[in-house]
């Protein structure tokens, strides 16, 4: 959701409007892209100015500290979201999250002692105990584990598009997927990863990945630095 407001009402807004994507725009036309500062009134710290800025009044040029302003709900005006396409999950990224997840016919204990089956599909929590939910993935075919893999990774790639919000490459996108494949949706969007990329600093997210090579046991696996290092390197391939 985008807003737009006419920035210099310096009076209180009401009702709050709790989002980040704001546009500030003055009577000359000029931009300031800003973020949510509170939630008790609707005020806004600017986080980007670029200055000086022509046609724009003293106080919004170029900033040392964050200005704040109060915005009155009569200047607001609320924009649909725009809907953004999903990115088709793609042969390529198939292969590579199957690479690290590898083919089991039948029902193991991952390293979290969860019962898992295919390429690293969790079947339930916990170990394996022959409960009903494992019988449909025991002497599962390669051929249709690779099909619920697919059907699997879809789910996670949309994770990854709803989450990211700047331009990233096809093979940045293949790597963050499978970042968030073997993490989870909830570890991706609480990741230092996504924090990064989305403040703009792309050439720290491999450093941020390797982060992340520590099973819920607390234990440094060697297969999950290996990944890690293979989806830095990834994100780095034009």
């Amino acid at each position: 959701m985008l807003i737009t407001v006419l920035a210099g009402t310096n009076v209180r807004a009401l009702p709050k409007i709790e989002v980040g994507n704001v546009r500030f725009v003055s009577g000359k036309n000029f931009e300031i892209e800003a973020e949510a500062d509170s939630t008790l009134w609707m005020t806004f710290t600017i986080w980007k100015v670029d200055g000086p800025i022509p046609g724009a009044p003293p106080y919004y040029q170029r900033q040392a500290t964050p200005a704040k302003c109060y915005v009155h709900r009569s200047r607001v005006v609320i924009e649909p979201p725009v809907a953004q396409p999903y990115r088709p999950v793609d042969a390529a990224l198939v292969e590579l999250i199957a690479k690290w997840e590898s083919y089991r016919g039948n029902p193991y204990n991952d390293p979290a002692g969860n019962c898992t089956g295919g390429f690293g599909n969790l079947i339930h929590l916990g170990k394996c105990d022959d409960c009903e939910a494992e019988q449909e993935w025991k002497d599962i075919p390669l051929a249709e584990a690779k099909k619920r893999l697919v059907d699997k990774i879809d789910e996670y790639a949309h994770a990854v598009d709803k989450a990211v919000k700047v331009p990233i490459t096809d093979n940045q996108w293949r790597a963050l997927v499978s970042f968030c494949y073997n993490v989870g949706i909830g570890g991706l969007n609480n990741s230092i990863v996504l924090r990064e990329l989305n403040a703009g600093h792309y050439d720290e997210v491999p450093g941020a990945l390797m982060r992340y090579v520590y099973g819920t046991d607390g234990i440094q696996y060697p297969g999950l630095v290996n990944r890690r290092r293979d989806e830095g390197a990834l994100w780095r391939t034009p």
